[in-house]
């Protein structure tokens, strides 16, 4: 899956939408420790998914020459 950093931003934007929604659903039916084991769980979905798929590590590269601004 090849997507950008836009792709990533609404895709987390897209589910901060629906857990806003599904957990104020969620409370009016549910104990409050039952929707944050609900939550840690997705949570840990996400972690897991970045984890196997790799994108869990950031790539960082640094400077091969000094910024324009300043020395390194």
């Amino acid at each position: 899956m090849d997507m950008n950093w836009l792709g990533f931003s609404l895709l987390a934007l897209g589910l901060w939408g629906v857990w806003g929604f599904l957990g104020k659903v969620a409370s009016q039916h549910l104990p409050s420790q039952q929707i944050y084991l609900l939550a840690i769980s997705g949570h840990l979905v996400v972690a897991g998914y970045l984890l196997v798929s790799g994108l869990g590590a950031a790539s960082w590269q640094p400077w091969e020459s000094a910024p324009p601004w300043g020395p390194a």
